[in-house]
């Protein structure tokens, strides 16, 4: 007997036309405030080795939005009749090292800041995208006008009068703890979060020192959205239990020398030791100022037309190593997976042709077109099928008890000496204490 069964099918309405469910709200009286924070430690002129401490308020009831957070500044700079010339995402570039800390507890630790968010702007905005807010990276005061192509670096007017030239500059603090975090920060139940910033070497901004002889940072402030909900919602959040997790996306940044005419297959290792690791860089830029023209900001194909491959543990990314011989074009999907995902529109890249294809020769690189041949790779056991979604996974590779290892065949001997920067993209947990309002990084 055989019997057949039937599958009801339930009626679904579009979401268009479906009223029918009851609609979230907020508590009442919750304002917001688009904050301004000056610096803790002085409010004048900040000068390169300087350090600039930003606070973040904290109080019952208030919840920051890192999201939104971003700097805006005047750089001042002195230079001599001679046009001189600002080096690539020029609004970042003033910033060796970031550092975050919430009480005394460092959470965040980015050397060379400036190169990491210089490779992020590049990677997740398109040209357009940097046209569209030159006045905000690349500061009007610009020599020449402005086109489409190359929009990278500056060339500036004219200083003759001690720190006369004046720029101005905003940006978001990109690569920062604070944007990463994947919720609001519950200030009132964590204690103070600051941000600090070291202003980097004059020889960081430009290539010519002789000519761009100073400069300095004044009226720098830090802005973010407040929220302030009322202790009822701390109150709430804080029955949760004991400890609450924070999670947020953090960077890290390591070097390593690479010797004039090294040649074959070298391997290069990087103590990233992290819980999650989601996605590796490797930048590799020349010694040679003459050459390279924008320093640690350029970053040549060190392989001469080789392969690149990454081993963490026993496992090699990606399964076949990234062959620039045959198919070079590929490294740049790679690229983009490790950015977002290939077909994304909102991870649009700024790396033309010329900028992609300097290889690790004598061609000197310019200012308006940097080398931009960045190998990344995504690591992650799991890619989001979202990258703006938050997730509660740790999905990233182990390394804390191995180093990442980058394997480089190089076909032709290196002209120069060049330093290798591999960055770590990685997922960080901040566990708060309410009742101490301490907190530590568990992962």
């Amino acid at each position: 007997m055989s019997i057949l069964y039937k599958m009801s099918l339930e009626l679904s309405l579009p979401a268009g036309v479906d009223f029918s469910k009851n609609l979230p709200h907020i508590p009442e009286n919750v304002t917001t405030s688009l904050m301004t924070i000056l610096p803790t430690n002085g409010g004048g002129a900040f000068k390169s080795g300087s350090v600039v401490q930003f606070d973040l308020p904290a109080r019952a009831g208030l919840y920051l939005d890192g999201k939104t957070a971003f700097l805006r500044y005047r750089l001042n700079y002195t230079s001599t009749a001679t046009a001189v010339s600002m080096r690539a995402n020029c609004a970042v570039v003033p910033f060796q090292k970031l550092d975050e800390f919430i009480n005394s507890t460092t959470i965040n630790s980015v050397y060379n800041y400036n190169q990491v968010a210089n490779m992020y702007i590049n990677t997740h905005y398109g040209v357009s995208e940097k046209y569209g807010v030159q006045s905000a990276l690349f500061s009007q005061n610009k020599a020449g006008v402005d086109t489409l192509n190359g929009q990278d670096g500056v060339v500036l007017t004219a200083s003759q009068a001690t720190l006369a030239g004046k720029l101005y500059f905003s940006t978001p603090l990109h690569c920062s703890a604070l944007m990463g975090a994947d919720k609001y920060i519950p200030t009132g139940l964590m204690g103070s979060w600051r941000i600090q910033l070291t202003l980097a070497q004059l020889s960081d901004l430009t290539n010519d020192t002789t000519n761009f002889s100073d400069y300095s940072i004044d009226n720098i402030e830090l802005c973010i959205n407040s929220i302030d909900m009322g202790v009822g919602v701390d109150n709430i959040i804080a029955s949760m239990g004991p400890k609450l997790m924070l999670k947020t996306t953090c960077w890290a940044n390591q070097g390593q020398n690479v010797t004039s005419g090294s040649v074959g297959l070298i391997s290069l290792p990087f103590n990233h030791r992290f819980q999650s690791v989601n996605n590796i860089y490797l930048i590799t830029s020349g010694s040679d100022v003459a050459k390279d023209l924008n320093g640690i900001f350029d970053s040549r194909d060190l392989s001469a037309l080789g392969t690149y491959q990454f081993t963490i543990g026993s496992q090699t990314f990606p399964q076949l190593p990234i062959n620039c011989v045959v198919n070079k074009a590929g490294a740049l999907m790679y690229l983009r997976e490790a950015v977002g995902s290939l077909s994304d529109w909102r991870f649009a890249q700024s790396i033309n042709a010329t900028e992609y294809n300097y290889l690790s020769s004598a061609t000197a690189t310019t200012i308006a077109e940097p080398a931009k041949f960045y190998v990344g790779v995504p690591v992650s056991k799991l890619q989001p099928t979202d990258p703006f979604a938050p997730s509660s996974l740790l999905s990233g590779v182990n390394c804390a008890s191995t180093p990442i290892i980058a394997n480089v065949n190089i076909t032709t001997a290196t002209y120069q000496a060049s330093n290798a920067y591999m960055i770590a993209e990685y997922d960080a947990l901040i566990q708060i204490d309410v009742a101490s309002r301490q907190v530590s990084i568990v992962a």
